[in-house]
């Protein structure tokens, strides 16, 4: 692996940034004119965003501010990676669809196990993919539609030891699948039968209507035509776009 580190010093702040061969890391906005001790108070934040104007406009945002600072940012899971590998900031603001070796999953159990929190901050607001990403363990999930003044408190709170918490538009509807209805929700919209289905999970197909019965009752649908559309739409398929 080869890095390119470059030093810039200007009114006592510095950052170094490290390219690599596709993805970058950066870290920034080491603020010298603040006490040691200042500096250690603040929540550290590793922006982990690859569209290049959210990821400037969020870390413009935490310099303004007197309990953050950001540590440094990253444009994929690979160098997401490598930065907590030389940092470990106490949370890390992180969108679900980046680049990278690693798949979601891997990558939520990586940064956990280096002791950081997560915050997912993702325009994906399908109720599969959110509730996978709390289900991998992440403390939050934001939707980048969310004021920067919200984004700051959900951070305060992760920081404080909350869990579980979601956008408000993301909980107005929200709705908990189960483990088995996910699998069935897949299974019809892949196109399986009721006995296919039953076939599939070793059971029999009264028992596979009665719980697609059961989830029609859940949100509020028709039939199971409705049903099929419905997770299509919220991406309950194994041709998924991400890859958990």
């Amino acid at each position: 692996m080869e890095f390119l580190q470059h030093l810039q010093i200007s009114r006592f702040q510095f950052f170094v940034e490290i390219k690599h061969a596709a993805p970058q890391c950066r870290f920034a906005n080491f603020d010298m004119t603040l006490e040691p001790k200042a500096r250690q108070s603040r929540i550290s934040i590793a922006i982990a965003e690859d569209h290049h104007a959210t990821a400037e406009g969020l870390t413009s945002w935490f310099a303004r501010s007197s309990d953050f600072r950001v540590i440094g940012t990253c444009a994929s899971r690979d160098a997401l990676e490598m930065l907590l590998a030389s940092a470990k900031p106490d949370l890390v603001l992180m969108d679900m669809h980046m680049p990278g070796e690693r798949g979601l999953k891997d990558m939520i159990s990586h940064v956990r196990d280096s002791g950081v929190k997560i915050v997912v901050f993702s325009a994906d607001n399908r109720p599969f993919f959110v509730q996978l990403a709390l289900d991998c363990g992440v403390q939050a999930f934001l939707l980048k539609s969310e004021p920067f003044q919200t984004i700051s408190d959900v951070l305060r709170r992760v920081h404080a030891g909350e869990v579980g918490i979601t956008s408000q538009k993301l909980t107005q509807h929200d709705v908990r699948i189960t483990d088995t209805e996910k699998d069935i929700l897949i299974l019809l919209a892949e196109g399986l039968k009721y006995s296919e289905i039953a076939e599939r999970r070793r059971t029999t197909s009264e028992t596979i209507r009665k719980q697609c019965d059961k989830i029609i009752a859940k949100l509020h649908l028709a039939n199971r035509e409705e049903l099929i559309v419905w997770a299509l739409k919220h991406g309950y398929t194994f041709d998924r776009p991400i890859q958990f």
